[in-house]
């Protein structure tokens, strides 16, 4: 074999190695996704779930205790996953940032709040798809509701302030408030409306 047919297959060879180890790194890269973003999701829906849970209970703990603390309660949550909240309780809106309106919200999860019902949903509002929980407050008297945005929508709006401030409505189906900034956060909801009766719900 002459030095040219040599140095062409030696070329050959090396182009092959390099097909096959980007095909192999390829390969490699897909299996990890397809098995490690399904524990991803469910590991942030559990985060999400938690979240809910403990904010509802500590506004909950308020309305109980101190009714005029709930718009400070609201800007001093916890939030590890962004959100923000609002909360509906005897006839008004109090949010935990002033461009958040629950007018924004699809008139189902409204109506689940100022019913004292609770709902997990992902809808599509100005931000985005948005996963919004609804929680029943006070035996079902008030509600709590929080909604996650978009990574790109929390990016956006990441470090502006945040203030909470009540907002009057006469329509007990909760229109008016303040302007929405909703999203979504994507996968870690999904399905349809859940929609259950708090316990020891006033009547």
């Amino acid at each position: 074999m002459t030095g040219h047919g040599a140095r062409s297959l030696h070329a050959r060879v090396g182009v092959m190695f390099a097909v096959g180890g980007l095909l192999l790194a390829v390969v490699l890269g897909i299996s990890t996704a397809v098995l490690v973003y399904p524990v991803m999701m469910d590991q942030r829906a559990r985060t999400t779930e938690r979240q809910v849970e403990i904010n509802s209970r500590i506004v909950g703990q308020v309305l109980r205790d101190a009714p005029s603390g709930v718009a400070d309660t609201l800007r001093s949550l916890d939030r590890p996953i962004p959100s923000y909240s609002l909360v509906a309780t005897d006839g008004r809106w109090y949010a935990s940032r002033v461009t958040a309106d629950a007018a924004d919200l699809p008139a189902d999860l409204r109506a689940a709040a100022l019913d004292g019902q609770r709902a997990t949903r992902r809808v599509q509002l100005a931000a985005g798809p948005s996963l919004v929980a609804v929680r029943p407050l006070a035996g079902g008297a008030a509600g709590y509701v929080e909604v996650f945005p978009p990574a790109r929508h929390r990016r956006h709006h990441a470090g502006r302030g945040a203030g909470a401030a009540p907002r009057g409505h006469s329509d007990n189906r909760g229109r008016g408030g303040p302007r929405a900034l909703g999203g979504a956060f994507g996968a870690a909801a999904g399905g349809g409306v859940d929609r259950r009766r708090g316990c020891g719900r006033r009547r």
